[in-house]
């Protein structure tokens, strides 16, 4: 037997004592590093579900808005600035009164060809609004024939009741879609309130035809409130070129953005306005 020194093996057992400590800790961090991996999995996951169940809701809402008011929308009726235009003395639409400081109006694309409050782009521009706190109105125009006057006075009229309310909004926000962009342009500057204007997707290439050759989005030039004027790069009545051609006569503060591989007026095959919520 070969005998070994006590110091010998005092260091020999302290170091093998050493090594276990060793090996429980590693196997505590590992132990520790795993239940930090499998809390944030599981925050990972409900927050996944958080967000499917918002999505759900906010499609419902949105599916509900295509064809009446939201549940916290209630009809109104407002008065056009002009007189009466195809018989009709009024507008028809929907208020949001979240009795806010700043107010949306949302205008719509052209009737003549099935433009109405209820479009899906409107619609989930009125719910963006909404979701921000913002007392928010869309309506039909009257009509979309002529020269564009009568769309312009019943966006005036818009105007005109939402600071007749009873908590009246101390700005405006005017968003116009399509044809409803040109309007928005046409009558900004008669706006004292206005607090901002977006022009989504205006047919630039056919105002011609829309306004019976009358130049709507001229008088926006000299505004120089807060403006973002947005396209797609496939929309097709509004080419690159037009756009940016527009855009270069607007005065600052001005966003203008083009959106590149999706046109905004599409969605999924079953319209569920997920794409189109995260162009808006």
């Amino acid at each position: 037997f070969v005998c070994f020194p006590p110091f010998l093996m005092s260091v020999r057992g302290s170091t093998q004592s050493s090594g276990g400590i060793d090996a429980k800790q590693d196997l505590m961090m590992q132990a520790q590093l795993l239940a930090k991996q499998e809390q944030e999995q599981r925050r990972q996951e409900q927050e996944q579900q958080r967000m499917f169940a918002l999505q759900q809701q906010r499609q419902q809402r949105v599916y509900q808005m295509t064809t009446g008011p939201s549940a916290q929308e209630v009809p109104v009726q407002f008065v056009s600035d002009a007189a009466s235009c195809c018989g009709k003395k009024q507008c028809r639409g929907f208020l949001s009164d979240r009795r806010s400081p700043l107010a949306a109006i949302v205008c719509h694309p052209w009737g003549p060809l099935g433009g109405n409050m209820h479009n899906p782009v409107v619609v989930t521009l009125v719910d963006v609004c909404s979701e921000v706190g913002l007392t928010t109105l869309r309506f039909d125009f009257r009509t979309g024939i002529g020269r564009g006057h009568a769309a312009a006075s019943d966006l005036r009229g818009a105007c005109a009741f939402l600071n007749e309310l009873n908590t009246p909004p101390a700005q405006i926000v005017l968003i116009g879609y399509s044809y409803g962009a040109c309007v928005v342009a046409d009558i900004a500057p008669d706006i004292p309130n206005l607090s901002a204007l977006a022009m989504i997707s205006p047919p630039l290439g056919v105002m011609w035809g829309l306004f019976s050759f009358r130049d709507p989005v001229s008088r926006v030039q000299g505004i120089n409130k807060p403006k973002l004027a947005l396209v797609g790069d496939s929309d097709q009545f509004c080419s690159e070129q037009r756009f940016r051609k527009f855009t270069a006569t607007l005065q600052e503060p001005l966003e203008q953005l083009i959106l590149r591989g999706h046109p905004l007026a599409s969605c999924c095959e079953r319209h569920c306005g997920v794409i189109r919520r995260s162009k808006v």
